[in-house]
């Protein structure tokens, strides 16, 4: 767990010989670096030695540090399968979005189809269903992947404090099991809460005298008082807090103090060596695809909310409630509602573009980050090269371009898998067209689609712990990082009291 060593004899770095190139004539791509500007050769001046040396670097990172704590395998696979549920959840709710808003098209005669087409709709119909259904179902086993990831976890980092070092666990690591603690005590009380309702109901339709009813109400009541009563064990017998001794190496609490105290030395010595502030941007990203992803994944968003406000609206107005017949205005209201169904779907067919492109430009802009994040956090005069304090944040915390590559492709797969079972259950009822054709295409594109985002998860898993891995060894941050909130305290506090104008 020793940070690695910076390579004191390497090269001349490549920002240098671009400038070279550049320098004869020669275009290169634009790469942001950590690196100052240097001045080319022909305008070459004397410099003052470096504030900061190699060895001196290489000294400040030795010594207590906070590290994250590699993920065992069994952790590994419970976080990408945690990754996996999450893709499918979301890919069930889109879709089945997507189907509510081709639905009400269909019924609205907003598309014009085929005469052999006439039955889409029922399809529709079969298409909205399934999906919601499967992500509640999937909800369930979100949360217990989490409580297992957080109890493997927890086991990762009581082995690694088993042994004395003078390697520090995060914080966000060492309060794994208070995590934990609190998600059993959440899915306890809404279990309790869930049964209790379900119970309440069933006694409801026993005191009503219809027969037909009674021996449903029985049953209701005895699952319902089944599941109440798990979730009053669950939280009346919750694990017990263990003793934080089980979080240090050692059980030796001054490893945590002198990390504390390393940490800011080191920090303070690199801030000092810096001679300029660095860019606030990523490095190795293109700042304006990224503004361009950005601004397409909000517009994106926008799309999904122009369309649920509007579905929203439109349909209470065709319909008012669930057993009322549907409702016909004039001319000029059933035109307005043409169009507000016209713009519903052209809002979801953009946000499903939108969010599309979106990820797979950030992906483009992305693919040089942890490659030249690595290669930099290893060059010679690290304190020179450290990044703002944003784009460390944004390197340790926040998911990776890869990540959401892996969910786009895992909400595809669901997309089709979906389609592919709705396509099969209307040829099972002879349905035109879907009885005339074979579905099993979709289905292999699904298996396909999974896999791939299994495995792109799998890889983005990977890249973040080796990254970083590398960055915490070279450019360490506060633990734990200050949030928005105390932040926003210390603003407050450093902020002047203004005088009145009668000056008291």
């Amino acid at each position: 767990m020793s940070p690695r060593t910076p390579n004191v004899g390497a090269s001349t770095p490549p920002r240098r010989a671009r400038r070279q190139a550049a320098a004869e004539g020669h275009s290169t791509s634009p790469v942001i670096t950590f690196a100052p500007p240097q001045p080319d050769a022909d305008e070459a001046r004397p410099q003052p030695a470096p504030r900061r040396s190699a060895d001196r670097d290489l000294m400040l990172r030795e010594g207590p540090r906070f590290v994250r704590v590699p993920a065992s395998r069994t952790t590994a696979v419970l976080t990408v399968a945690e990754h996996i549920v999450l893709t499918l959840i979301a890919g069930s709710v889109a879709t089945g979005v997507a189907a509510l808003a081709m639905g009400f098209a269909l019924d609205e005669r907003l598309i014009v189809l085929p005469s052999s087409w006439g039955q889409l709709d029922w399809f529709a119909r079969k298409l909205i269903p399934f999906p919601m259904f499967g992500a509640m179902a999937l909800a369930p086993v979100y949360g217990l992947l989490l409580i297992l990831r957080g109890v493997s976890t927890d086991a990762d980092v009581r082995r690694f404090c088993a042994t004395p070092g003078d390697a520090m666990p995060l914080a966000a690591q060492r309060g794994e099991w208070e995590k934990v603690r609190q998600r059993l005590e959440h899915a306890g009380w809404s279990t309790l809460l869930f049964g209790g309702i379900m119970l309440l109901i069933g006694l409801i339709l026993l005191t009503k005298d219809t027969p037909g009813t009674r021996h449903y109400s029985l049953w209701m009541m005895g699952i319902s008082a089944a599941i109440a009563l798990v979730g009053l064990l669950a939280v009346r017998f919750l694990p017990k807090t263990k003793g934080t001794e089980l979080y240090v190496p050692g059980g030796d609490f001054s490893v945590l103090t002198a990390a504390e105290k390393q940490t800011a030395r080191v920090i303070k010595a690199q801030l000092a060596a810096r001679s300029e502030d660095p860019p606030e941007t990523l490095p190795g990203r293109w700042p304006r695809i990224d503004a361009l992803s950005n601004r397409l994944m909000m517009a994106g968003l926008w799309a999904v909310g122009v369309a649920f406000v509007s579905l929203l609206g439109a349909v209470l107005l065709r319909q008012p409630c669930r057993f009322c017949e549907p409702r016909f205005y004039a001319s000029p209201i059933e035109a307005a509602l043409a169009v507000v169904f016209g713009i519903v779907t052209v809002a979801t067919v953009a946000a499903v573009v939108l969010l599309t492109v979106g990820p797979m430009l950030a992906l483009v802009s992305s693919l040089g980050t942890a490659r030249l994040v690595r290669e930099q956090s290893v060059l010679p005069g690290i304190g020179e090269l450290r990044p703002s304090d944003e784009a460390l944040h944004q390197l340790l915390h926040q998911p990776s371009a890869l990540r959401g590559l892996g969910t786009v492709i895992g909400m595809w797969g669901c997309a089709f898998l979906w389609f592919w079972l709705s396509a099969v259950v209307e040829a099972a009822y002879g349905h035109v067209p879907f009885s005339e054709h074979s579905w099993w295409w979709a289905l292999a594109v699904a298996v396909v689609l999974l896999i791939a985002s299994g495995a792109v998860l799998t890889r983005a898993r990977r890249q973040s712990e080796v990254t970083g891995a590398a960055v915490r060894a070279a450019w360490p941050i506060v633990d734990p990082p200050r949030t928005i909130l105390t932040a926003w305290v210390a603003g407050r506090r450093r902020r002047p009291r203004r005088r009145s104008s009668s000056g008291t």
